[in-house]
């Protein structure tokens, strides 16, 4: 192919890439990048990147700012990211349709309601582990505010029901404004009872729940959704309870089986996954397939509108192939 061919335009000479460390980054930048994938440099602060997406870059010849137009600029510090080879053409192929090209139709907000909000809204108390408010406060545990169906799995939703063109599809984009925006962030009509967002602690957040739907979405795009492969890579179990069970497990005397990946995590990771109750595992799971079902029925509701019936199937069909309590086949 020559190299001014589409989709093959070499990297402007001193442009260095880079790939972002597991389980690095803020929720908000792993919103718009992954760890799986190279980025292009275009620029540097003191203490951040910006960012462009590669293969964009090879398709159109523009350097286009990852995360500029999500809620003002997403930050990427330096210390997340090693240095890492440019991919080939053909590299960028492969993974260019899980690549997060979506920012301007991003489902993610940046500033999501209060954390006193969302404590009232369920009662002051955590939906995953039971735990009050007043228990975090005591015990001077970090809390975060957790989207319960995640961004990514609803950006995932949305690429099956319209799959990527460069563009998202204007249909798309109509439900992600009408619906799926705001359910998932807490706005307009879904404002009171912020049903798509609890706090809870960080660590069950960031690496439990937050790392184990990073993982099924991966093999999910990987495998084209095909479950029964799924299953055989990841042992037999392809359900989103059985990736939080194998991250959270311990040994009989508490201690965790599976080391945490970065360093700052392990020691007070260690010590929180000894206090692992499966019962965790079961809220949230059931969490999860009930927001899932109350989203599903108010896509349907759109009557007639084909473009949501759409994006309620390709929803269902995700939760199920999650095998979420009231999903499963």
């Amino acid at each position: 192919m020559a190299p001014d061919s589409k989709n093959n335009r070499p990297l402007p000479e001193g442009i260095k890439c880079v790939r972002l460390r597991c389980d690095q980054g803020s929720p908000l930048a792993r919103g718009v990048i992954n760890d799986r994938d190279v980025y292009g440099v275009m620029g540097e602060t003191k203490t951040c990147l910006h960012l462009f997406d590669i293969s964009q870059y090879r398709a159109s010849g523009e350097m286009k700012r990852i995360g500029s137009g999500v809620g003002g600029c997403v930050q990427f510090r330096k210390s997340w990211f090693e240095a890492a080879e440019p991919p080939c053409a053909r590299e960028v192929e492969c993974f260019s349709h899980t690549v997060p090209q979506k920012q301007k139709y991003t489902l993610r907000q940046s500033r999501l309601p209060d954390e006193m909000l969302i404590w009232d809204a369920h009662g002051g108390v955590d939906r995953y582990t039971g735990r009050l408010r007043e228990d975090y406060s005591s015990m001077k545990t970090p809390v975060h505010r957790d989207h319960v169906l995640e961004v990514q799995m609803l950006e995932t939703v949305l690429d099956t029901a319209f799959p990527w063109t460069g563009s998202l599809d204007a249909r798309g984009v109509e439900v992600a404004r009408q619906v799926l925006f705001p359910f998932l962030n807490g706005n307009g009509e879904f404002r009171k009872e912020l049903l798509n967002l609890n706090n809870t602690e960080d660590i069950l957040n960031q690496y439990w729940k937050g790392g184990s739907v990073r993982l099924w979405r991966k093999h999910f795009h990987e495998t084209g959704g095909d479950v029964k492969v799924m299953r055989q890579r990841l042992g037999g179990d392809a359900s989103l309870a059985g990736l939080l069970r194998a991250s959270m497990r311990v040994d009989s005397d508490g201690q965790a089986l599976q080391a945490l990946a970065v360093d700052k995590w392990k020691g007070r990771g260690a010590r929180a996954q000894a206090s692992y109750r499966p019962s965790w595992t079961r809220a949230v799971d059931a969490a999860m397939g009930l927001t899932g079902r109350k989203l599903v029925e108010r896509l349907s509701e759109h009557d007639g509108e084909t473009h949501f019936l759409l994006v309620a199937e390709a929803l269902e069909d995700v939760l199920r192939k999650m095998e979420l309590k009231g999903f499963t086949r």
